[in-house]
């Protein structure tokens, strides 16, 4: 702090003055959290483009609940057991539960309500942004077709319980973070930016919702693009003439359905606020910053263009849905890796979301036969298990030295290697493929956490309306 400063500001607990460094940290996560809340404004914004969605108002309710359950609750379940130094925490009481000894935490509880501290409360602001997130997310399809008092419950249990346990076995202390200290599996389970936590864990209940809710209601197929298999062969004069006619479709202008300017906006908000909570989680790597920001963008262009070139030749026409739901996947999957890998690594992990993106939204409509007009089930839950699974592939080993309390010097056998996958190491250091292996298993157990107990709560919580519609209608 400069000279001249009033008294108390640049103090901590206890009046203990912070350091520059601190300070820093605390102003840089707070800023980029606000900025981070753009986040679920844009997904919202999405999810009503063909006023099919939740509707804006539950779902800024639900978002507004995200945020007071996590305060109440929710950020004092995922992170009450630990103290993060970086941003000026000291020890204090708290508890966590360790059912199979060190390493085995599954929930951690620092008492209810927050403590008037400048580094929690920064910590806080992150968190409940993802919350919000995550909570916006899951309800965006199914939320509409929910009464109001489920959709106040669903928001409830997700921000307070469903996330808050997840986010603590990942970034409290729990025991996937630990699987390189009690199983030797890599640094143990590594998502830096929330593509499991916040993306795959929201899209994922989104999946678990409309299976629970809408079971069996066969997809409306005016309300997304048409996504075809790219099994059919072209002769050369066809291709030309498919060429020909997407060029036309791209300067096209009229005829565009109605709402197509939200979402692409909502799709830009969405990629703005996402890469704003990717910098948020640099606090402790600042030096890496330009790196995340840079890979998330590139991801997301390459998702962006790899989506709409795969339309394009598949159905001859240009769809800008289609591109700015490869856009956003694109970032989704670059989320978890963004500090890990090269930026050239971070094109692939975008291309291959872009791809993910149309295979999946075809699998949706014509497997599964569930409705997604928004996309939001591919383009976030999807990309964010292809988002957790490339750290194990991509990761190169230049960062992450000492995560998780594993490799701080020395990791197998090299110094300064830090968190590595089995491909595209940089020169010198070695493939780890039990990496490779924690990023499986929290695959598996978002996954399996996600359409799991999602699946059931949902289906609780439509059981009002199911009786409503089945009821059979008064006689005269």
């Amino acid at each position: 702090m400069g000279r001249g400063a009033p008294p108390g500001l640049g103090r901590g607990r206890k009046g203990k003055r912070m350091t520059a460094d601190v300070l820093l940290n605390i102003l840089w996560v707070v800023a980029m959290s606000l900025l981070g809340l753009a986040l679920p404004v844009g997904i919202g914004m999405m999810a009503d483009w063909r006023g099919e969605g939740g509707g804006p108002g539950r779902l800024l309710l639900a978002g507004l609940l995200a945020l007071l359950v996590s305060w109440a609750c929710g950020f004092s379940l995922q992170y009450g057991a630990i103290q993060v130094a970086s941003l000026g925490e000291v020890p204090r009481p708290a508890w966590q539960w360790l059912p199979f000894g060190e390493g085995s935490g599954l929930l951690g509880w620092g008492g209810p309500g927050l403590p008037v501290e400048a580094g929690r409360l920064a910590l806080f602001l992150y968190q409940a942004a993802g919350a919000a997130t995550v909570v916006v997310l899951a309800l965006a399809l199914p939320g509409r077709f929910l009464p109001g008092p489920a959709l106040v419950g669903m928001a409830v249990f997700i921000g307070g319980l469903g996330y808050p346990l997840l986010g603590h076995w990942v970034w409290g202390g729990g025991w996937l973070a630990a699987l390189g200290r009690t199983a030797y599996m890599g640094h143990g389970f590594v998502d830096y930016g929330g593509a499991g936590v916040y993306y795959a864990l929201g899209g994922l209940l989104a999946l678990a919702g409309q299976l629970a809710v809408r079971e069996g209601e066969a997809p409306q197929k005016e309300a997304a693009p048409e996504v075809s298999l790219p099994f059919r062969l072209r002769s050369p004069r066809q291709l030309n003439r498919e060429v020909r006619q997407v060029a036309g479709e791209v300067l096209r202008t009229r005829g565009r359905p109605a709402g197509l300017g939200s979402y692409l906006g909502g799709s830009l908000l969405a990629l703005l606020g996402l890469t704003a909570l990717n910098a948020a989680a640099a606090w402790e790597a600042l030096p890496r910053l330009g790196l995340v920001v840079v890979n998330t963008w590139l991801g997301a262009a390459a998702g962006g263009v790899t989506a709409a070139v795969y339309m394009a030749f598949t159905t001859t026409r240009f769809h800008p849905a289609m591109l700015a739901r490869g856009l956003v996947a694109g970032a989704v999957a670059g989320a978890g890796l963004a500090p890990f890998a090269s930026p050239e690594a971070l094109l692939a992990v975008g291309a291959g979301a872009g791809l993910l993106v149309c295979l999946g939204s075809y699998f949706l409509g014509h497997v599964l036969h569930l409705p997604d007009p928004a996309g939001f089930i591919p383009a976030f839950g999807f990309a964010g298990l292809w988002g957790v699974l490339a750290v194990g592939l991509l990761a190169d080993g230049t960062f992450g030295q000492g995560l998780n309390g594993v490799g701080r010097d020395v990791y197998l056998g090299v110094a300064g290697q830090g968190v590595s996958g089995v491909l595209f190491l940089a020169p010198g250091l070695r493939p780890d493929f039990g990496q490779l292996t924690a990023q499986l298993l929290g695959l598996v157990v978002i996954a399996g956490w996600a359409l799991g107990p999602g699946w059931l709560l949902f289906r609780l919580a439509g059981l009002p309306q199911r009786a409503v519609e089945e009821a059979p209608e008064a006689g005269p």
